[in-house]
């Protein structure tokens, strides 16, 4: 978080000194048809930028949410598990609780770490793997573990899928590519901004720092939002720690 504020400052400030230097330099230079002519240059590319940006924000959004909505997806089936296996003899059903609540804590205390890297942790893929294996040794002996059965297999498959999704989001889903256009783009913008004539120079510099005021943190905003588990607006685990009460545990 300190190094957007950080970007956002700098790139305000250094606007605004540049358009002081422009507007000493160029007092008693420009004319009203000078404006007139970028006026209609920067309002076709300003146009354009704008929709862009709006683009890529609400899309960075949209991921942001779909990873909320995944997680607790993903965490919902934790306790429905657990309490499906209740109906089992004691050695199936003590056994597969004790590793659904490792489960949700190594999450907690390992994936989420580790995703802030772009990684997967290997303590929850053990668990998984584990939680896999006892599934499938139950043998059902009657209709209604029969029923229940069924149902932590369905659980069982949304947990390892929902988790493959959440993995897929720790990574960023714009391409560099893109946004080295968009911050080619907005220099631009400001650079063309930068030859416009104002009666004050004080005015043009306002104006300068405005706009780069709100691009830098437009491109910061959708920066962190491509994070969904990096940075200042990253994801909590809540909805782990929800499973965990869930289960009779506290977090």
């Amino acid at each position: 978080m300190e190094m957007i504020v950080l970007v956002i400052a700098a790139s305000t400030a250094l606007s605004a000194f540049v358009a002081i230097g422009v507007g000493r330099y160029r007092a008693g230079k420009s004319s009203s048809d000078h404006n007139s002519v970028l006026g209609y240059f920067f309002s076709s590319v300003g146009a354009f930028y704008s929709f862009l940006l709006a683009f890529v924000v609400v899309n960075t959004w949209s991921s942001l949410t779909s990873a909320q909505t995944n997680i607790y997806e993903e965490s919902s089936n934790l306790p429905g598990m657990y309490y499906n296996v209740s109906v089992f003899p004691d050695e199936d059903r003590i056994a597969l609780q004790t590793t659904l609540k490792a489960y949700a804590h190594a999450v907690i205390d390992h994936e989420w770490p580790a995703m802030d890297r772009g990684e997967a942790s290997p303590e929850v893929n053990r668990l998984l793997e584990d939680l896999r294996r006892q599934v499938l040794a139950i043998q059902p002996q009657n209709p209604q573990q029969s029923a229940l059965y069924g149902a932590m297999l369905g659980h069982m498959g949304k947990l390892a899928a929902t988790r493959r999704v959440r993995l897929n989001q720790a990574h960023p889903s714009i391409p560099t590519p893109f946004w080295i256009g968009l911050i080619g783009g907005g220099v631009m913008l400001i650079g063309v901004g930068m030859g416009f004539h104002a009666p004050k120079i004080w005015m043009h510099v306002v104006l300068m720092a405005v706009l780069a005021l709100v691009v830098s943190s437009s491109l910061c905003l959708a920066r962190t939002m491509d994070h969904p588990f990096h940075g200042g607006i990253k994801v909590p685990p809540t909805a782990f720690h929800i499973a965990i009460r869930q289960m009779g545990e506290s977090p």
